[in-house]
């Protein structure tokens, strides 16, 4: 649960459907480690509530978060005596490109919680903000319609304390918000407009930090701040939509090395040209100055889910050669970047692939941009 707006490496790959990346291991059928079938609560409309609902109230504290978690950065490992390859090589052109100007700009709103980790979905007709700890909805031309309001009773039934995020699923024209609390919770809207329609909502109980959820044509699929053997959740989307039960299983990353920040991204596809079904991809990036990491690389994995059988194929690491890149600083610490003219170091979560890491699915190849 760190601020999402500060980078400290980017990557930018394209790959065919058919990469030629080298295996860093031979293929391996892994099937998933936990597998459940959850029963959705429905929770009525936000408009049909909302005289009923409380306002938000911002309290400027510290949201609750796996700090205590150590990290596996090996001071001297790799010394970071110079900036990046791309900062030390700046193209000419680099920042002086002329782009057309914005064509809405409005300011959503602002919390006092820290780390804030503001994000936002849009949709056809609406902007969905979300906060640590709260939302607002807009319309396209920044127009407040609802909110600022707590997450919790306004979609989620249970309790929590935070890491909301936003997903507009646009092949299906859905919401999909998730929200830490008692797990992680996921809401799936029942039409398409979020505050005048319903909320099916599920949860997986395993899930306790930085929950992260992509949108896939096979089913939706999570990640999330973990040190145990499940680091990605694939849930049954079809189902879903419907507000049926819904198979839910866990899956292990084989050969993942970490900085003791266990959260890869999946690839989010945010349009509604969907790719075919399977091949399900997750990232993450692996730092030299990590234990058990000799080379700056990116793994990435990709999963074939059976929903008919209750299971998927989860297929070992390949290894993406990658610019030698530096993705931690002060051993790995937090409030760790000292804001222009004073005041409170930011928190910028380090040594992580950002949410979302989104793909692309054009006629002769498919892309991704993601940034760390």
């Amino acid at each position: 649960m760190k601020l999402k707006n500060y980078f400290l490496l980017f990557f930018l790959f394209v790959f065919a459907v058919n990469s030629n990346a080298q295996e860093s291991t031979p293929n391996v059928a892994m099937q998933a480690n936990i597998s459940v079938e959850v029963t959705p609560e429905y929770i009525p409309s936000i408009a049909s509530r909302l005289a009923d609902l409380p306002p938000y109230v911002d309290v400027a504290k510290e949201a609750a978060d796996k700090r205590s978690l150590g990290n596996t950065v090996i001071i001297g490992k790799d010394r970071q005596t110079k900036d990046d390859y791309f900062l030390r090589n700046r193209h000419e052109s680099s920042q002086s490109v002329r782009v057309a100007p914005p064509t809405v700009v409005f300011d959503a709103y602002q919390s006092g919680s820290t780390p804030s980790d503001p994000s936002m979905a849009i949709g056809p007709n609406h902007v969905f903000v979300v906060f640590n700890t709260g939302f607002a909805i807009y319309d396209k031309s920044g127009n407040l319609l609802a909110g600022p309001l707590s997450p919790n009773p306004t979609i989620f039934p249970s309790s929590g304390c935070c890491d909301l995020t936003a997903s507009y699923d646009a092949a299906a024209d859905r919401w999909v918000i998730t929200f830490l609390g008692g797990g992680a919770q996921v809401a799936v809207s029942d039409g398409p407009d979020p505050i005048n329609d319903g909320w099916y909502n599920y949860n997986i109980g395993a899930i306790n930090d930085y929950q992260k959820l992509s949108v896939w044509s096979d089913g939706y699929y999570m990640t999330d701040n973990t040190g145990s053997s499940n680091k990605v959740w694939a849930m049954e989307r079809a189902e879903m939509l419907l507000g049926n039960s819904a198979q839910i299983l866990g899956f292990n990353l084989p050969g993942i090395q970490t900085s003791g920040f266990y959260s890869p991204q999946a690839l989010n596809v945010s349009d509604a040209n969907m790719p075919a079904s399977g091949g399900a991809t997750f990232l993450y990036l692996q730092d030299d100055a990590w234990g058990g990491v000799s080379t700056d690389h990116v793994k990435l994995w990709t999963l074939d889910m059976d929903w008919d059988a209750g299971n998927g194929t989860m297929n070992a690491a390949i290894e993406l050669p990658a610019t030698e890149f530096i993705s931690v600083f002060d051993g790995g610490s937090f409030s760790n970047l000292t804001q222009p003219g004073g005041g409170s170091a930011v928190d910028a979560l380090q040594a992580t692939i950002m949410n979302q890491a989104q793909f692309r699915k054009f006629d002769t190849y498919n892309s991704a941009y993601l940034t760390s």
